[in-house]
């Protein structure tokens, strides 16, 4: 399903052809005219070759589609990559750890995928349609805010639609930043997510967010002026929570948008639930296949964090470590 955005922001290759056939034949008018040229002309031809990805007369130069970003599956290596950036401080009462040095704690970022490259094909063809439309007079319609990408987006999602009222409850608007991870500061109630990342990326882990938000705003998460033991459990219970809803969000908006890509640790909540419902048999009914798949999807994802197949990306710590070191940074002052 293609989305209102992407056709606005985005042009057909059919679109694209017509509109450098038409550049062409004002180069081509401008040649004959008034001599303007080799260089034009080369141009106008490094152009087709860029539309033109069988290679044809361009030299066998072929320019591959869009590479796939590093989301899905496998993206999140254990032990060496690990959610965004989580600076290490030393919390505050009823929050997890915080982000960089806020003393009142913050909690862990999302887990996500590596950013993809800015730098492809349809870049250029959209620079390129935009210089001919202020060429001619048209300004056409602005590509939409990331932050409107991400809300269109979960709009397909009723988890997603439900994370976007709560945030509007609690009077949160995320914000973008590039490069430092995405993560929720309870002590200033806000959700930074990292720019670097896609929109697709980016609306799975601002439902995970959005749960961070919703538990500190309550009162359910975790008091880190209680036993250590008991903060540490709380925080990975919470964020194995985050990750459930992270990932059972992207589902659903990949039912109407199958390019979307897996967000990080879907792979691991898919295969045991896959596992558990099958080893069930046939007898079993849909609610106990679904419960117990659910249960099963929900401990794989616990035992990521626990185990240490999940660190964080900047300490390299696990998160029983990570939360740990936030309440000996708390009840050593």
């Amino acid at each position: 399903m293609r989305r209102r955005w992407r056709d606005q922001a985005g042009q057909s290759t059919a679109e694209y052809v017509a509109i450098v056939v038409l550049l062409a034949g004002v180069v081509l008018g401008l040649v004959a005219t008034t001599g303007i040229g080799r260089s034009i002309g080369e141009t106008v031809h490094w152009a087709f070759c860029h539309i033109d990805v069988s290679g044809g007369d361009c030299g066998g130069e072929v320019v591959a589609a869009d590479e796939p970003g590093a989301g899905g599956p496998g993206a999140h290596e254990p032990a060496t990559g690990g959610p965004g950036a989580h600076e290490p401080a030393a919390g505050g009462p009823g929050t997890g750890g915080s982000e960089g040095d806020d003393p009142e704690g913050g909690t862990g970022p999302a887990l996500e995928a590596e950013p993809t490259s800015d730098a492809d094909d349809r870049g250029f063809f959209r620079r390129l349609t935009d210089w001919i439309r202020d060429l001619f007079g048209g300004g056409g319609d602005p590509e939409p805010s990331v932050d409107d990408q991400v809300r269109d987006l979960l709009g397909d999602s009723e988890i997603g639609r439900e994370a976007l009222a709560l945030l509007d409850e609690l009077g949160i608007t995320p914000e973008y930043e590039p490069g430092g991870g995405s993560y929720f500061v309870p002590s200033q109630n806000r959700i930074v997510l990292d720019s670097n990342l896609t929109p697709e990326q980016l609306a799975a882990i601002l439902v995970h967010e959005a749960l961070h938000a919703e538990r500190s705003n309550t009162g359910q998460s975790p008091d880190i002026d209680g036993p250590r033991d008991a903060y540490v459990d709380g925080m990975i219970a919470e964020e194995t929570d985050a990750v459930v809803r992270q990932v059972q969000a992207n589902q659903q908006i990949q039912a109407r948008n199958p390019e979307v890509p897996d967000t990080v640790l879907q792979g691991v909540y898919e295969r045991a639930y896959d596992e558990a419902v099958a080893a069930l048999g046939d007898d079993a009914t849909e609610a106990q296949r679904r419960a117990a798949g659910e249960a099963a999807a929900e401990q794989a994802i616990r035992d990521a964090f626990e185990n240490g197949d999940v660190v964080a990306s900047t300490t390299g710590d696990t998160y029983p470590d990570l939360y740990g070191g936030y309440w000996d940074d708390r009840h050593s002052r």
